[in-house]
């Protein structure tokens, strides 16, 4: 697996690096720099492939430190972002022309900031290429650049300010008549405006990567519409270089000169690849091709394979002895998509051409396994001569990662928000609903003017349905904190059998209305648990009363408290319909009342959604056992409490002693 290209980061502000360490992580590998003199101290130990270099710093400035790099044999050429939050054409035609590769203004944009130092990393590729096989590449020459803007003004501009620097320049008023031009005329640069009419610019960007000659033409998008978004776009494209109107001529001719070496650059690795292979020779080419790691298949020109590397055997699950010189379409069927790229167009000039395929394609093995693959198919010659290569790259598991991190990065988001309009809602329900109580309460406590018996009914409905919409309020930011991480809970020894005692005392009253008898726990003293407090109550509050709701008329509900060496256990138990298995399965889904919404029973479908979620919190679990007819039975388990304190006797006060804050 390649190694992750290597970023410096300077910046005197540890806050910007902490940023653009963000921006970029997972890009590359980073190391981080808070003077000038320890960038050129690291840059030395260790070459970058690239450098992000802030301009204004008090030790030595970006300008003196971009100089240093220049003037060492070992450090120049060192590409080099400038980074600073002071833009003016001057400063940044003069870093240009010293040799930085870009020029970026603070504040930042994640996206433009990601998308520019991909650009420059792809271009320092080709360029480390054409520097090993070509020493002398960099040997200046004039060059020829085409324009394309719709506004002849702005083209006359271009052309002012750009002849003293070039052999030729030659003009198109629109995408269609540049691509046109391109196919008779290649030029070394193209500075092309995004808005038009027709085809756009992002449109002429991506037909010209879609070519195999076009592809190796460096693009700058000349624009009014400079923001992050559209210049992530245009890079991502393709696009070299990304220009807002208006522009300064100095910084223009700054970042053109920049180009044009880029092209320089281009051409250079371009021809000493070439001389390297032919080098080579033939039996060299084909050890590499048989070791190499991409599946690699070459056909004839009547369809048959030719060549197939161990990659290409493997991938697709066939042996060279099946496949070799048989009809690529009988001895391949599951490739047959990825075939279709190589039938190419017929009319292929002599020489070498490739096109970037479809980004990726369906591939089925001969096991019948599916994967995906990222095609790339190019063609030698033409005509009975013609020879087709396909090249096959596995890209099914990163796929996967990429797929499985976007959808992490949704289910994140998502939360977040669901987090965000919960408060907001609770809080802009709360007082309100807190007024609608108190005013309540007071009319019930008004002994001197009391409401009529019916009026007074009526108000306890009002009063019954606003508790109940204060507990579904608390339900819900509870359930919200929970799955945010916000929630704490704070951890105490406390005796079970005073919190079973409190528990059922808090549902007495509910028990006496419907009929219901309460047994407490014949065991429990002396056992003690880790828990928060308040939270225990409110989970046995729960348990208790949704056994107390769904108990049939005069049943039972029994509270038992059970212990081994590590666990406390409450154990409650009813005598109602019971669960099924598929209710047993989704009881914990959010508002999900098992059929009961209808039942004349009051609850939100939250109340143990929130309890096991509680008890998760304080380190315990929440377990359920149901026989439909018979009744259910919840165990709600929590940390026994260790050391000293579970060694006293006796029954201790409620709590005992705390241990500190847990935040999950």
């Amino acid at each position: 697996m390649p190694m992750k290209p290597e970023l410096l980061l300077v910046d005197d502000d540890p806050i910007a690096i902490q940023a653009l360490s963000q921006m970029l992580s997972g890009q590359a590998r980073m190391r981080f720099a808070c003077s000038g003199a320890e960038a050129l101290r690291l840059a030395s130990a260790s070459r970058p492939d690239l450098m992000l270099l802030d301009a204004e710093m008090p030790d030595m400035s970006g300008m003196q430190v971009l100089l240093a790099l220049n003037a060492d044999p070992l450090l120049a050429g060192l590409p080099v972002m400038v980074v600073t939050s002071h833009r003016d054409p001057e400063t940044e035609a003069a870093f240009f022309d010293s040799g930085a590769v870009d020029f970026l203004p603070k504040p930042l944009v994640a996206a433009q900031v990601l998308a520019r130092v991909r650009a420059q990393l792809r271009l320092q590729r080709v360029a480390d290429v054409a520097k090993r096989l070509s020493p002398g590449y960099l040997q200046e020459k004039k060059s020829c650049i085409l324009v394309v803007d719709d506004d002849v003004n702005a083209i006359q501009l271009l052309r002012a300010t750009l002849l003293p620097m070039v052999d030729q320049i030659k003009f198109a008023t629109d995408g269609a008549a540049a691509l046109r031009m391109m196919l008779d005329w290649v030029p070394d640069l193209v500075l092309l405006d995004v808005q038009m009419p027709g085809l756009d610019g992002f449109s002429v960007c991506r037909a010209m990567q879609e070519d195999p000659v076009l592809c190796h033409v460096p693009v700058a998008l000349i624009t009014r519409f400079a923001d992050p978004q559209s210049e992530a776009r245009g890079l991502e494209l393709g696009a070299t270089e990304f220009i807002a109107k208006p522009y300064q001529p100095a910084v223009l001719t700054a970042r053109i000169r920049n180009l044009l070496r880029i092209k320089r650059d281009n051409d250079a690795a371009l021809r000493a690849l070439s001389e390297h292979w032919q080098r080579l020779g033939d039996a060299r080419v084909s050890d590499i091709v048989a070791m190499a790691s991409d599946a690699i298949l070459t056909f004839d020109a009547q369809g048959r394979i030719a060549l197939i590397n161990a990659a290409a055997c493997r991938l697709l699950g066939v042996t060279a002895e099946d496949t070799l010189g048989q009809d690529a379409a009988k001895a391949l069927p599951g490739a047959s998509t990825a075939l279709a790229l190589c039938a190419g167009p017929a009319s292929l000039a002599a020489g070498t051409q490739s096109q970037a395929a479809p980004k990726h394609l369906a591939l089925r093995r001969a096991d019948g396994v599916e994967c995906l693959v990222e095609p790339t198919v190019s063609w030698l010659g033409n005509g009975v001569d013609c020879v087709t290569t396909l090249l096959l790259r596995d890209v099914t598991e990163r796929v996967r990662a990429e797929q499985a991190a976007l959808a992490r990065i949704e289910a994140e988001s998502a939360s977040r928000a669901k987090a965000m309009m919960l408060s907001y809602i609770a809080h802009e329900v709360g007082n309100p609903l807190n007024a609608i109580l108190g005013f309540g309460q007071l009319i019930e406590m008004d002994a001197t003017q009391p409401l009529p018996p019916a009026q007074a009914k009526r108000l306890a409905g009002i009063m019954a349905a606003g508790w109940q919409l204060q507990s579904l309020m608390r339900d819900l930011l509870d359930v919200s904190r929970l799955d945010s991480g916000n929630f704490a809970v704070r951890l105490a020894t406390l005796a079970a059998g005073q919190a079973a005692e409190e528990a059922i005392a808090s549902v007495a009253a509910q028990a006496e209305l419907a009929g219901i008898a309460i047994v407490k726990p014949s065991s429990g003293a002396g056992l003690l648990l880790l828990a928060d407090a308040g939270r225990l109550q409110q989970c046995l509050g729960n348990l208790l009363s949704n056994a107390i709701k769904y108990n049939r008329r005069g049943g039972v509900v029994t509270l038992a408290i059970l212990a081994n060496a590590s666990q406390v256990s409450f154990e409650v138990k009813d005598q109602g319909k019971g669960l099924s298995a598929a209710d047993c399965a989704n009881m914990f889904e959010p508002f999900n009342r098992l059929g009961q919404a209808d039942s004349g029973v009051s609850g939100t479908g939250l109340g143990l959604v929130v309890t096991r979620l509680l008890c998760s919190a304080m380190g315990g679990e929440l377990a359920v056992d149901s026989v439909v007819g018979e009744g259910s039975r919840f165990t709600l388990s929590l940390p026994r409490a260790t050391g000293d304190a579970a060694e006293r006797s006796g029954a201790p006060a409620w709590p005992i002693a705390s241990t500190p804050q847990r935040t999950i």
